[in-house]
């Protein structure tokens, strides 16, 4: 028997910009979910799946995104359908907002004609007058933030381009992430489940020990005191394993009381299977035709 756990992030159909192809619409959202209901035993990430009678899915969240309460609630609500959602906690942003979000508002939808980035290692200047040069610029500032600086490095790249533009540093409504109250909601609703995704949503293995124990560590704790009970599942920013986080992580994880850990790895979970680094299936706004296509095709790989 397999598990084929599913990795969604968001469910809106209203955003201006999704460079990152995160949301789902809300349609697509709900022919998924009646499809797999009507096909597979639909499991909870925490269970212990060796004892589920016939192959399952398991639905989840990562990062942490208000639409998730206002648009894919609702439908899991309709269909009684469980749900997992990894939470960022981000306790020192009075923004609430993800980094690359920051950094996709900024570079397009800002009246900006190039930039200038300061910094001893990567100092460069780009020309910003086409959306292929803005592109271009998003796709090489992502790739240093997520993959070659530290987070204080991260934040002061998002505040040069903030005076770029000459204007206070705000979070537009798109970018609106669960707050206490939302996440007090959830932990008690019978059909969700909250895990933890690490504070500030590094990429785990390109920062020091140090840096890496502290995300882990007191994203579960203040996870675990909003919700005033243990935190016990988790998944990793990113989430390649040996590429974005390391068995240096699952070990802090394991001491923190997690009993299972969820990667980005492509395939599903098998019996035998250990419950960390648990492979999940991304998956994009795919209409209903394409998205049946995709899933069957897991069992292939």
């Amino acid at each position: 028997m397999n598990v084929k756990v599913l990795c969604y992030h968001r469910v809106n159909d209203k955003l201006k910009q999704d460079i990152n192809l995160l949301a789902v619409s809300t349609d697509n959202f709900r022919a998924h979910m009646e499809w797999l209901k009507n096909n597979f035993e639909l499991l909870r990430f925490e269970e212990e799946w060796d004892i589920a009678d016939k192959d399952g899915v398991v639905i989840t969240f990562d990062d942490g995104y208000k639409d998730f309460i206002e648009n894919a609630l609702p439908i899991l609500e309709e269909m009684n359908i469980p749900a997992t959602i990894f939470v960022s906690t981000m306790k020192n942003q009075d923004l609430k907002m993800m980094w690359w979000d920051e950094l996709e508002y900024l570079i397009f939808s800002k009246n900006m004609s190039s930039f200038h980035l300061v910094d001893e290692e990567f100092e460069y200047s780009w020309d910003l007058t086409t959306v292929g040069k803005r592109k271009k610029c998003y796709e090489a500032l992502h790739f240093l933030m997520k993959n070659a600086i530290d987070l204080e490095r991260r934040d002061n790249w998002l505040i040069q381009l903030w005076k770029t533009v000459g204007e206070t540093r705000t979070r537009p409504n798109q970018y609106t992430m669960l707050d206490d109250k939302d996440i007090k909601y959830l932990i008690n609703h019978q059909l969700i489940t909250i895990g933890g995704h690490t504070d500030t949503h590094p990429t785990l293995r390109m920062q020091d020990h140090n840096t890496r124990k502290k995300e882990i560590e007191e994203s579960i704790k203040i996870l675990t005191d909003k919700c005033e009970r243990a935190i016990e599942t988790f998944s990793y920013p990113f989430g390649k394993y040996m590429e974005d986080y390391d068995e240096y992580d699952n070990e802090i994880c394991k001491k923190c009381g997690i009993i299972k850990t969820a990667s980005t790895n492509y395939g599903c979970w098998r019996f035998g299977d250990d419950y960390y680094n648990i492979k999940r299936i991304g998956v994009n706004n795919k209409d209903i035709n394409d998205f049946i296509n995709y899933i069957r095709a897991v069992d292939k790989c």
